[in-house]
């Protein structure tokens, strides 16, 4: 996913938190927590994918930086299907890995 996609994916996941919140299920101790905790892996997977892509783009631009390296795609890709595991595992039905061209190792 893109980082486009990812944030929009926030956006979405913090106005179903002001939309329970409206509602009365604030008082749900369950949901509100499952619902904190995508949002918070939400946002960590938006932050990598954006730094990916400006480390992308830079690269492309003046050339890759010497140092370590990280193997970026692996890490997003585990927090991916970590993010699968914990929608799937909770209140919300799942209907198998996401088909949107990202990878699953």
């Amino acid at each position: 996913m893109s980082a486009l996609e990812l944030k929009n994916q926030l956006a979405d996941l913090q106005a179903e938190k002001a939309l329970a919140t409206v509602e009365g299920l604030d008082g749900s101790v369950a949901y509100m927590a499952d619902l904190e905790d995508e949002i918070g892996l939400s946002r960590h997977l938006y932050v990598c994918a954006a730094v990916t892509e400006i480390a992308t783009l830079r690269a492309e631009l003046s050339g890759p930086q010497e140092g370590g390296e990280a193997d970026v795609p692996a890490l997003l890709d585990s927090y991916r299907r970590r993010a699968h595991r914990h929608r799937c595992s909770g209140h919300t039905p799942c209907s198998g890995p996401p088909q949107d061209g990202y990878r699953w190792a």
